[in-house]
């Protein structure tokens, strides 16, 4: 893939990122630590939070909301049961669900396997006037396309399953103020830097009219990408 873009870039690598651990879980936060060279501190664009967590058999994690936010939760290994105020909703691999919740509200996610741990996605957006939604999708049926999860007036969610050497491009609008990426499984060569599993990439300041390109580099790949407006 040949390009000359000159955009603003930072690289988290999976070793990097923040780890919060109890008895219960293991939260791998990744924009957990004082990453240098951001926008702002502590947040990429409207993503304020994107961890991967892994709760034991039994257990459960409990997350108290300090603003008002928009929760994404991706199942990974395994279904969850999450509670946000009387909702109460298992989700499986496949699926996702979106939720709002008030500043001084908390929701719970709950391993409901009494030997095997889960793990999932959680990302927290600022709060982006959403419906609440779960979606159910098809990553096989879909090979080497980007699947939309998520589309509002600034945030555009994806995921997609790419094989070996396979190819995949977004488009790049005058009003895109940034894309965020981060891998799942496998391995990405994703606008010219080699991502690896755990890895994401955050870049900025993009030429309009453009494409950002990304090549797999490994069978069953899969990469989970944001764009924001």
């Amino acid at each position: 893939m040949n390009t000359t873009r000159q955009e603003s870039a930072v690289i988290y690598l999976s070793d990097q990122r923040k780890e919060v651990l109890n008895k219960d879980h293991i939260k791998k936060e990744i924009l957990g630590n004082d990453q240098l060279g951001l926008p702002e501190r502590y947040a990429f664009l409207n993503l304020i939070a994107l961890n991967e967590v892994n709760i034991n058999a039994c257990k459960e994690m409990e997350t108290a909301i300090t603003q008002k936010t928009l929760v994404v939760l991706l199942p990974i290994h395994g279904e969850l049961v999450y509670k946000a105020l009387t909702d109460v909703t298992t989700i499986d691999v496949g699926e996702i669900v979106v939720f709002t919740i008030d500043e001084g509200q908390i929701y719970n996610v709950f391993n409901p396997y009494k030997e095997n741990s889960i793990q999932y996605l959680e990302l927290h957006f600022y709060n982006s006037n959403v419906q609440d939604n779960h979606i159910s999708f098809d990553l096989q049926a879909s090979t080497n396309n980007l699947i939309e999860l998520m589309n509002t007036v600034d945030i555009k969610l994806s995921l997609g399953m790419f094989e070996g050497r396979s190819e995949g491009a977004i488009s790049i609008r005058n009003a895109t103020r940034g894309v965020f990426s981060y891998v799942l499984q496998g391995a990405f060569e994703f606008q010219n830097r080699l991502l690896q599993v755990g890895d994401s990439l955050a870049l900025w300041d993009l030429p309009t009219q453009e494409l950002i390109e990304f090549e797999a580099l490994s069978n069953g790949a899969i990469i989970l990408t944001i764009e924001f407006v």
